[in-house]
């Protein structure tokens, strides 16, 4: 027993040490910036470890040709080798900011050698660029105490990311890196990327086609400084990513179609059985109890986000993506016999306005750990808390139809 005594204080230590910072900045992002907090539809793309010559004024010339502004962590030892690249990354219009002077892990760094560290990248930014910086991303998003310290010491402050698609890691390809932030993609995002060191062939190869693919789904990129509503990271904030990160490992276990990659997306849509009791729509048709139907699933932190500042956007958002639902339903084989599409809802009538009927659950489905879990959902994302039964609504494929779908856009367009 006395021999695991310094082993088990070790351990201790190490966890303190190394284990609190991280939880505290890397997980919590306790008065670390990591996002945008508003309804409008933006993403900063940033860039770590440059400048390069070789891979950097490519990624430049990518930017301009498509007029985007994005942020450049630079590294103070590559800004005293190429500082005529550091400058052009400026007067681009481009924001640049702090990754440290060498790329090394602060684990591997002393508190006084990381704050050594982070004080000769403040000098070399300040004798390149003649000015201050202002925000900081340590080398691998790794914190420990030394970070904190020097940080706070320096002004700077900390920044994070929302996704990070890992085009360092060999055996992920370009393509899939555009899929990952595509996957990940919501109003307010900071992705990360790279303009040298690792991965950042990739990155040139596909980042044409990400610019469009945002412009398309109708974000609009700005620097990291210009984000809406840029904020820190909260214990709430931490749920709702975890929560979003469920529903990401759920839609890819249940074989769930997200409609959500435009930025007024909020559907999730996939097969299930039809858990109210049977039915009969308007048509005559049956709708069997455990018939496999349309099973809808909301993006529900983007709803939330833009319920929080502006209710008619919110409005106009679900109807906006009712009418990708008509889209994905008339040219998805998958759904092409489906009767009705269903889904639980907490909200009191609000459906019926978009077409949706009500219905209770049958006492068996009335499983005490399913409502208790839709109503956490709702008090991680709006703090309230009533424990109210979750109820079933439904809207049949032909009133999906009629209202959403290619009649009513061409009645639209007749009209105006």
């Amino acid at each position: 027993m006395k021999n695991k005594k310094p082993l088990l204080a070790s351990l201790l230590f190490l966890a303190v040490y190394y284990g609190v910072p991280m939880l505290i900045k890397r997980t919590f992002n306790h008065n670390v910036l990591r996002e945008g907090d508003s309804a409008a539809p933006e993403v900063a793309l940033t860039f770590d470890d440059g400048p390069d010559p070789e891979t950097t004024p490519r990624v430049l010339d990518i930017l301009r040709e498509r007029g985007v502004k994005a942020t450049f962590f630079m590294l103070g030892q590559q800004m005293e080798k190429h500082p005529e690249l550091a400058r052009r990354v400026l007067e681009e219009g481009h924001e640049i900011a702090i990754h440290g002077y060498r790329h090394i892990n602060h684990m591997l760094l002393l508190p006084w050698q990381v704050k050594q560290d982070l004080t000769r990248a403040v000098k070399a930014y300040e004798k390149v660029l003649g000015q201050k910086p202002e925000y900081f991303r340590p080398p691998h998003g790794v914190f420990t105490w030394g970070t904190i310290w020097a940080e706070k010491h320096l002004g700077l402050k900390p920044v994070h990311w929302t996704i990070a698609a890992g085009e360092w890691v060999d055996s992920v390809s370009s393509e899939e890196v555009r899929e990952r932030i595509l996957t990940e993609l919501d109003l307010g995002a900071v992705v990360l990327l790279h303009d040298a060191r690792f991965g950042a062939n990739k990155v040139i190869e596909m980042l044409p086609q990400l610019l469009q693919d945002f412009k398309t789904y109708g974000y609009q990129c700005k620097p990291f400084s210009q984000l809406q509503g840029l904020r820190t990271g909260t214990i709430k904030s931490t749920w709702e990513r975890l929560l979003a990160w469920y529903d990401r490992q759920y839609d890819r276990s249940n074989n769930i179609d997200p409609l959500t990659r435009p930025a007024h997306g909020l559907y999730r849509i996939g097969l299930a059985p039809f858990p109210g009791e049977s039915v009969m729509l308007s048509n005559g048709e049956i709708v069997e109890n455990h018939s496999m139907q349309g099973e809808l699933h909301l993006h529900n932190r983007r709803m939330v986000k833009v319920a929080r500042h502006n209710k008619f956007s919110a409005l106009k958002m679900v109807r906006r993506s009712m009418q990708d639902l008509a889209r994905e339903i008339e040219n998805n084989p998958k759904y092409r016999d489906i009767q009705v599409f269903f889904g639980l809802s907490l909200m009191d009538k609000i459906g019926e306005e978009l077409g949706f009927q009500y219905a209770e659950m049958p006492q068996s489905k009335g499983n005490p750990f399913l409502y208790f879990g839709f109503n956490l959902i709702r008090f991680v994302y709006t703090g309230q808390w009533k424990n109210n039964t979750a109820r079933l609504i439904y809207i049949d494929r032909d009133t999906l139809l009629e209202r959403y779908g290619k009649k009513q856009k061409k009645r639209e367009q007749q009209t105006v």
